[in-house]
């Protein structure tokens, strides 16, 4: 009878760590925020998006150039620049022969200022400045290159 409540205790202790464990975690299932451009090709969005650096150099993130990542070739990196922030945004589009036509894949994934980089929907930002950073983005970038697109729930 002894053996049996001390196992009783040890697997509510168990129990009791597992949401511990999970809330001291800084887990992102998803990286950052996904959005779907509709009705145009990734090349459109590039153009678009140079177009727009072009008008408003402002957003050139200075040393920063737009390079296919070398393990994963299906994968731009686009670096983009908040002056009134000091903040810097990482972009992530999905290119090649696997994505040939529209809809375009992006992935804004993280910001980066004088404190380091930070993921998009990780606790390191908070709930508040997460939302701010995607607000800012949609309105300021996605809408001002006129592009329809929606958020994509993450995969």
């Amino acid at each position: 009878m002894e053996n049996r409540k001390k196992c009783r205790m040890i697997y509510l202790g168990i129990l009791l760590c597992i949401p511990l464990v999970f809330s001291s975690c800084n887990y992102i299932p998803c990286r950052g925020e996904y959005y779907i451009i509709e009705n145009i090709t990734h090349q459109e969005f590039i153009n678009k998006l140079n177009e727009f650096r072009e008008k408003h150099p402002e957003y050139i993130a200075e040393g920063y150039k737009d390079y296919i990542e070398e393990h994963l070739p299906w994968r731009m990196s686009i670096d983009l620049y908040w002056k009134d922030l000091d903040v810097y945004i990482d972009l992530r589009l999905y290119i090649g022969n696997t994505i040939p036509s529209p809809p375009t894949s992006l992935n804004f994934t993280s910001v980066e200022d004088k404190n380091g980089r930070k993921d998009i929907n990780s606790r390191e930002l908070g709930r508040k400045r997460n939302k701010q950073y995607k607000e800012k983005f949609e309105k300021e970038i996605l809408d001002e290159l006129g592009v329809e697109w929606k958020r994509e729930r993450c995969w």
